[in-house]
């Protein structure tokens, strides 16, 4: 899981194997569906009528009714089905053994259409049934993960009242003054100058909790990773300075197609690990930069390695147990104690990683921290 900064050493490949490869890579959208379907109904009725393998094709049909049916759903299959149909009764009707015999003509046509209607509409069930638990599933998951963006919300809540509480007071002190009216034009008009500075700064801080706390959804937009990282560990800043912990964010400029508010929760649930962590205090450092990696999981010969943007986020805590690595993203499993975390922080940042097609890597140390790589394709 770790990451790559050059390609292995690549071997040849068996004859064949790229070219099958990459038709096993082709995707089928609604768009290329029909058509493809269409073919394949034609390539069949073509070895229907060249062979005697009439049972074969029959079955061969069933191929791009499935894909139609699955693809575009029963509708546009029914076209299929048509041309197939007519293929068979024209194959049946001229080229059969027993091209006189009606009685076997009607039956074969009749029961074949009857087996093609029946089976495009089990597979139009099929996803239906797959898109209805899926789309439950992906509820369940915003759901999940809008409940544990408020907690960490309700986390922050005591930080940012003392957050606001400082440009509250110089608000209110500057106010005063100028009741007063002891003040010269000019000092009113400084005055008035650094009160709307500081309703800036608590406007700032309000509209970078709202915007943290709104539901995330599933639009993905161009954003600026390290901006995004500085945006959230301002929420954090309180957290960290009762903790005697320093925030460094540093990297390069990146621009990555993700949804902000759940890379958002992502970096926040990882900073506030840290911190937690850090007991004595010290240094938090979060990089964003670009590394190349296989992605999670095993090297492949025939694939070389791709660029990723990754967010690291390095503290100097105690650093976690190897026994207890594997488990971090398990739902409900912590560390801490009862009260101060609900288990779900790492394992929700784990969906949302993996739902942007991206992989989370960690290297801990006993005593010398832990760090963790936020990858993210470009």
């Amino acid at each position: 899981m770790s990451a790559l900064s050059s390609s292995p050493l690549r071997t040849p490949s068996p004859p064949g194997t790229t070219t099958l490869r990459r038709l096993a890579e082709r995707y089928v959208s609604k768009r290329t569906a029909l058509p493809a379907g269409v073919v394949l109904a034609l390539l069949a009725g073509l070895g229907d009528a060249l062979t005697g393998a009439e049972t074969t094709f029959t079955l061969f049909y069933l191929v791009p009714i499935a894909l139609v049916a699955w693809v575009n759903r029963v509708k546009a299959a029914y076209w299929v089905i048509a041309i197939v149909w007519a293929s068979s009764l024209v194959v049946d009707t001229t080229m059969s053994k027993y091209p006189a015999d009606l009685r076997f003509v009607a039956w074969n046509s009749v029961t074949e259409l009857v087996m093609y209607l029946v089976f495009a509409n089990l597979v139009g069930w099929s996803r239906r049934l797959v898109d209805r638990e899926t789309g439950s599933r992906k509820e369940a998951l915003r759901q999940l993960r809008h409940a544990e963006r408020l907690s960490t919300v309700g986390r922050l809540a005591a930080g940012m009242a003392h957050e606001l509480g400082t440009p509250m007071n110089v608000v209110s002190g500057r106010a005063g003054l100028i009741a007063s009216g002891k003040l010269s034009a000019q000092e009113s008009k400084r005055s008035a100058i650094v009160i709307g500075e500081q309703i800036e700064r608590m406007t700032q801080i309000i509209r970078n909790v709202l915007e943290f706390s709104r539901r995330g959804g599933t639009d993905k937009t161009p954003t600026e990773l390290r901006e995004l990282c500085r945006d959230t560990t301002v929420l954090l800043h309180p957290i960290a300075q009762k903790a005697g912990v320093d925030i460094v964010v540093s990297g390069d400029e990146i621009e990555v197609p993700v949804n902000r508010a759940e890379i958002q929760q992502v970096v926040s649930n990882i900073v506030a690990n840290g911190i937690h962590a850090m007991k004595e205090g010290g240094r938090l450092e979060v990089h964003v930069g670009l590394e190349s990696s296989m992605g999670d999981g095993p090297p492949s010969r025939d694939v070389a390695p791709r660029p990723y943007a990754v967010i690291g986020i390095h503290d100097e805590g105690d650093g976690i147990p190897p026994d207890v690595i594997p488990h971090i993203f398990d739902p409900f499993f912590t560390t801490k104690d009862v009260g101060e975390g609900t288990g779900l922080g790492l394992s929700v940042s784990y969906g949302i990683v993996t739902d942007h097609g991206g992989f989370i890597d960690v290297d801990s140390r006993l005593g010398r921290g832990t760090t963790f790589k936020v990858f993210l394709p470009l």
